[in-house]
């Protein structure tokens, strides 16, 4: 196809949060309005601060407006106690081209941690006297530096000690300045699909501000692509584990002016955006008998526990769904494992795909079963040409647009100027050119698995495209691949290498250009997210609603 996409990967392995911290969790919260937080001890810059030896003595829970240029270095010094986890961060500079080095030293000037900012550096300490030094690197100008105990009882948004609770579905407004920074907390469950939705309310010239989602380890799990719009931060996010997780707000540069972007008002609502759903390989999904494998399930967003959404034998289905997909109507298209005569159809095989429009979904599965797409009629006629994921190429688009699909084996199916050839690491879109029935199309490829490190050896057994915010998914540069992997896997270069199993869902993402690498650096694993081992998945409507 004359579509150039790259593909980049990063790795944010979501850490499990131990039982006890979660039951230990109170309850979250929210209000319209969340409370003024207290103010920081405020303590100026005093100069010169040039060597540790003129280290500023600074408390925990302190800020202060200071200044830094070219060829200055500022240190500061404090005294913690042994166990103390410490945060420390720079929020002065809101220029995404250009930052401050943080640089922690312990009593003897050993250096202990290292972050650029605005990424803060998080560290468990020892009993003593600890240097900091800020030194700029392609910056100068003011700064705010932040210095505080993540278990400290204070009531300051400006670090995670003191983030104020929101709850899923309870919007409220809120102020970022230009040096500002607000925390937020919420408990979410596992398989969760999370989305901020977000609005700036203040009538400026500004940008807006940025957005970034921290586990409750504090390891980053996804942040703003562009920095451009608050409204345009985070895209649609799989949570791995049940527990509390942090949203930082923070004042973002223009990305078209390239200065700081001001302060302004703005909206905030925590959502479920969609819910996830999926078949596993075996029976008993979440502890649940009565969800068999050729079943669809979905975790109840009240509940946590897992329940029946699809009861595949109470429309006749007898074979193994292999692969299915929610249309944005609410439609399922799927594809069976092995063949079977399906009541009103005929002889349905694995390279066809079946549409089921339901009237009721649930322990009583009724509706009416139709032909979507018959495989021998677009080439797939082979072994290694059934069908083992399904994804619109975009996310809910109406029926008919572009649909994509991976096979279980190797093949060659027909393409615009001759034959393309296909592997299970593949991933083909049908482009449809005609209606009515045979139906009329070719297949090009939408995603070459071989130009990734690994995946050659392994096979795309499900998939489904999840849209960033605001951007509703029918951009090809801002959807997100969400898929799950039979087996034990591990791909990618040293040193950015993905490893996971079958119970993890895996987040590709693609690129438009290569000088844009830069911009588009966003994915993650999300570990042992599904209790059984995923057959297949697919982004649809939130379960309950």
């Amino acid at each position: 196809m004359n579509r150039k996409l790259f593909l980049f990967i990063t790795v944010f392995v979501a850490l499990a949060m131990l039982a006890s911290s979660v039951a230990a969790a109170p309850a979250a919260q929210a209000g319209p309005a969340p409370a003024a937080s207290a103010p920081c001890i405020d303590v100026p810059e005093v100069e010169p601060n040039d060597t540790p030896a003129q280290a500023q003595t600074v408390p925990y829970h302190a800020c202060g407006a200071r200044a830094i240029g070219p060829g200055d270095v500022d240190y500061v010094k404090f005294t913690a106690a042994a166990g103390d986890q410490i945060i420390l961060s720079e929020t002065g500079n809101c220029d995404l081209d250009s930052s401050t080095i943080l640089t922690l030293f312990d009593a003897n000037l050993t250096q202990l941690a290292q972050t650029y900012s605005p990424k803060p550096l998080i560290v468990t300490l020892k009993a003593g006297v600890h240097y900091v030094r800020v030194e700029p690197y392609d910056f100068s100008g003011a700064y705010s530096l932040t210095l505080d105990t993540l278990a400290g009882a204070d009531a300051l948004d400006n670090v995670p000690g003191g983030a104020r609770p929101i709850a899923y579905g309870a919007p409220f407004t809120d102020y970022v300045g230009e040096q500002d920074v607000d925390w937020y907390k919420f408990q979410g469950r596992a398989a969760d699909v999370a989305h901020f939705a977000a609005d700036m309310l203040s009538d400026s010239h500004w940008d807006g501000a940025a957005a970034t989602l921290y586990d409750a380890n504090l390891k980053e799990l996804a942040a703003n692509v562009t920095g451009v719009e608050l409204s345009d931060t985070l895209p649609a996010f799989l949570l791995p584990a049940d527990g509390w997780y942090y949203l930082k707000v923070t004042s973002a540069n223009s990305y078209y002016e390239g200065m700081c972007s001001g302060s302004g008002d703005y909206r905030l609502t925590l959502a479920r955006s969609h819910s996830l759903y999926v078949s596993s390989t075996v029976d008993g999904l979440g502890g649940n008998a009565a969800i068999k494998k050729g079943d669809i399930a979905v975790r109840h967003p009240a509940t946590g526990q897992w329940v029946l959404v699809f009861d595949a034998s109470d429309v006749g289905i007898t074979q193994n769904i292999n692969a299915f997909e929610f249309s944005f109507n609410g439609r399922i298209l799927f594809s069976l494992s092995g063949q079977q005569n399906v009541p009103g159809i005929g002889l349905v095989k694995p390279a066809d795909i079946l549409r089921f429009t339901p009237v009721s979904l649930g322990e009583n599965t009724a509706g009416t079963l139709n032909l979507y797409l018959r495989g021998a009629d677009v080439g797939l006629t082979t072994a290694g040409e059934k069908i083992d994921a399904i994804s619109w190429a975009a996310a809910y688009p109406a029926d008919g647009r572009n649909i994509l699909i991976s096979l279980t084996g190797s093949g060659s199916v027909p393409a615009a100027g001759g034959a393309l050839a296909v592997a299970d690491e593949d991933v083909i879109a049908f482009v449809q050119s005609g209606t009515g029935q045979p139906v009329q199309g070719a297949w090009e490829l939408y995603q070459d698995g071989a130009v990734i490190t690994g995946l050659k050896a392994e096979d795309i057994g499900s998939a489904t495209m999840a849209p960033q915010a605001g951007r509703m998914g029918y951009d090809y540069q801002y959807d997100l691949l969400w898929t799950a992997l039979p087996g034990t896997w591990a791909i990618g270069p040293a040193g950015v290498r993905l490893t996971g199993g079958p119970r993890d869902v895996l987040q590709l993402q693609y690129v438009p250009t290569q000088s844009d690498l830069w911009r588009w650096t966003r994915g993650y694993v999300a570990r042992t997210v599904i209790p059984k081992p995923i057959d297949g998945l697919s982004l649809g409507p939130v379960w309950g609603n």
